[in-house]
């Protein structure tokens, strides 16, 4: 795990890959060097290439200084699209490491990509007891986890969810103001 994310921080910072090879300068000249599309019909542009930060918090996972590494070398080749989850973590002792990991990057980061128009796809309601992946559809677990995410990421709103719908028969009654 460990070799294969310092190959990827390797290639994204040096902007190396099996057709590409950049410069330092040509590097920045070209940011952002990746197609954008449109989420949805009136959503933001993303970069067409996203990073799913997944392995950055899991069991083998690199340390934190090489893991926001890895996500400033991909917000200087242009990525603006990022994929966390609370529970991309080793177990519940350790849940929103991810969403911590990717805000503590981004807030450090002084290269020449525009951090305000980065966009986090995050997700809630599954639980990691004893580092097991538990699936839930308990829609309180569901605000705690929105909660959670709100107060860590950065300029953080919620929008749609595109992860798995809570269960066949969800027992939720809106609640206003949530």
């Amino acid at each position: 795990m460990r070799t294969h994310v310092r190959t990827l921080a390797r290639r994204l910072s040096t902007g190396a890959s099996p057709k590409v090879q950049l410069t330092a300068a040509a590097a920045k000249a070209a940011a952002p060097r990746l197609p954008q599309r449109r989420l949805g019909a009136n959503g933001p542009l993303v970069s067409a290439v996203g990073l799913g930060c997944m392995p950055l918090s899991l069991e083998g996972r690199p340390d934190a200084e090489e893991a926001v590494g890895v996500i400033h070398a991909a917000l200087d080749a242009g990525v603006s699209l990022f994929d966390t989850a609370d529970v991309y973590c080793t177990s519940h002792d350790d849940i929103g490491h991810n969403e911590r990991l990717l805000r503590s990057a981004l807030d450090s980061y002084r290269g020449p990509a525009d951090t305000s128009c980065v966009v986090i796809a995050t997700k809630g309601i599954m639980a990691r007891p004893d580092g097991a992946w538990e699936a839930g559809s308990d829609p309180d677990a569901l605000f705690a986890a929105c909660d959670r995410s709100l107060e860590v990421l950065p300029h953080a709103s919620p929008g749609p969810s595109p992860g798995p719908s809570p269960g066949p028969s969800p027992t939720h009654t809106p609640t206003p103001g949530r």
